[in-house]
C-alpha cells in the first residue's frame, strides 16, 4: 500500500512539474519549444508566449498542448513563415494581446480567432506585404479590442471595416491605400488615435474623416502620403484639440476654404492645443514634401490673427524656406 501511494505521489509530482518551468503558470519548456514562456507583467499571472522562426505546423502542436492555464496575456510571433492564419489558430487558448510580426501572412480566415476573440484587446499584424485583404468581420467578434494595427503590409482598402465602441487606436500605416471610404471612422465611439501614414492617399475626400468620438484630442497621422487637396467636408466635425499630421505630403498651397474651416474649429488653451502640421521634413538639406508657393493664394492666412496662424505649424515658403506664420500680416498688401 505504501509503495502504491509513493508511485501515485511520483506521478502527481511529475505531472505538476511539466507545467512549472521558470514560472508556475507556464508549460514545461519542451512543450512549447522553440517558443519561450514568461511572465511579462509582474502583477498579471497570465503567461506570455514569445515565438520566433516557428512554422504553422509547429504552432498548431504548441497551442494544442495542455497548459496550467488557458488564459494567456500575449502571444508574440516574429519572423515566422505563417502563410494563412487558419481556423481557430490558438486552439482553446484565450489570448489578450496578439502580434504577428514579419510572418509572411497572406490570408486570414474568418474564424481564425474564434475561441479567443471575446478576450482580445490588441491585434497587431505587421510586415506581411502579401496580405491584401482582411476579413474585417473578425473585428465585430472582439468586443474588448482597443488596439488594431495592420501595418507595413499590402492592405489596399479598409472598406467594410466595422465600427467599434472599444477601439482606441487604429494603425494602417505603410500599406497600399489610395483613398478612404466616406464615414469609415464615424462608428468608432472611443477613437483617440489613427495612423494612416506611408500610404498613397492624394485627396482627403468629403466625409472621409467624419468622427463620432468622445475624444476631443484625437491624433491623426497622415504623414508621408501624396495628399495635395482636402475637400471642404473631409472633416464635417473637427475635434477641438485634434493633432493632424500632414508632414511630407504634396501641398503646394494653403487652400482657404478647407484649411480655414479646419483651423477655425480647432481650439487651444494652456493645457491643450489643436493644430495641423505641414512639416516638409528636410532630408540632407532638401525638402521631402509640402512645397508651399508663397503667392496670393495664401494671403488670407498671412493676414490672419496670430491665434489662427499658430494652429498651422511648420509651413514654409518653398523659395526661401521662410516660416509662413512669421510673415507680417501686411506682407501681401498692395500685391493681391
Amino acid at each position: 500500500m505504501q509503495i502504491l501511494k509513493g508511485l501515485c505521489l511520483i506521478v502527481l509530482i511529475s505531472n505538476v512539474s511539466a507545467f512549472r518551468a521558470d514560472y508556475p503558470f507556464c508549460p514545461a519548456s519542451e512543450l512549447v519549444s522553440p517558443c519561450t514562456c514568461l511572465q511579462e507583467v509582474p502583477t498579471d499571472v497570465r503567461p506570455s508566449l514569445i515565438c520566433e522562426g516557428v512554422s504553422s505546423t509547429d504552432l498548431a502542436t504548441i497551442f494544442a498542448q495542455e497548459y496550467p492555464t488557458n488564459k494567456l496575456l500575449a502571444v508574440r510571433i516574429r519572423r515566422s513563415d505563417i502563410g494563412v492564419i487558419g481556423p481557430n489558430f490558438f486552439s482553446d487558448k484565450e489570448v489578450s494581446e496578439i502580434v504577428f510580426s514579419q510572418c509572411s501572412v497572406i490570408a486570414i480566415v474568418p474564424d481564425a480567432f474564434a475561441l479567443t476573440a471575446p478576450v482580445v484587446t490588441s491585434l497587431i499584424i505587421e510586415g506581411s506585404p502579401d496580405l491584401n485583404v482582411v476579413p474585417w468581420d473578425i473585428i465585430s467578434s472582439m468586443p474588448l479590442l482597443e488596439t488594431l494595427a495592420i501595418r507595413n503590409s499590402g492592405v489596399s482598402s479598409i472598406d467594410g471595416l466595422p465600427g467599434s465602441s472599444s477601439i482606441v487606436s487604429l494603425d494602417f500605416s505603410r500599406n497600399g491605400m489610395v483613398s478612404l471610404p466616406e464615414y469609415i471612422f464615424s462608428s468608432f465611439n472611443s477613437l483617440a488615435e489613427i495612423n494612416l501614414s506611408g500610404n498613397y492617399l492624394d485627396v482627403l475626400g468629403n466625409y472621409s474623416l467624419s468622427f463620432n468620438t468622445s475624444n476631443e484630442a484625437i491624433v491623426i497621422n497622415l504623414a508621408q502620403n501624396s495628399i495635395s487637396e482636402i475637400d471642404l467636408l473631409a472633416f464635417p466635425v473637427v475635434p477641438r484639440y485634434m493633432h493632424l499630421n500632414l508632414a511630407r505630403n504634396a501641398f503646394s498651397t494653403i487652400e482657404e476654404l478647407s484649411f480655414k474651416a479646419i483651423l477655425d474649429r480647432l481650439d487651444s488653451s494652456l493645457l491643450q492645443q489643436g493644430y495641423v502640421d505641414l512639416d516638409p521634413v528636410y532630408d540632407a538639406g532638401e525638402p521631402y514634401g509640402n512645397q508651399i508657393i508663397c503667392d496670393c493664394s495664401i494671403a488670407w492666412y498671412v493676414a490672419s490673427s496670430n491665434d489662427r496662424k499658430n494652429r498651422l505649424k511648420n509651413a514654409f515658403c518653398e523659395h526661401n524656406r521662410q516660416l509662413i506664420s512669421d510673415l507680417p500680416s501686411d506682407y501681401f498688401d498692395g500685391l493681391c
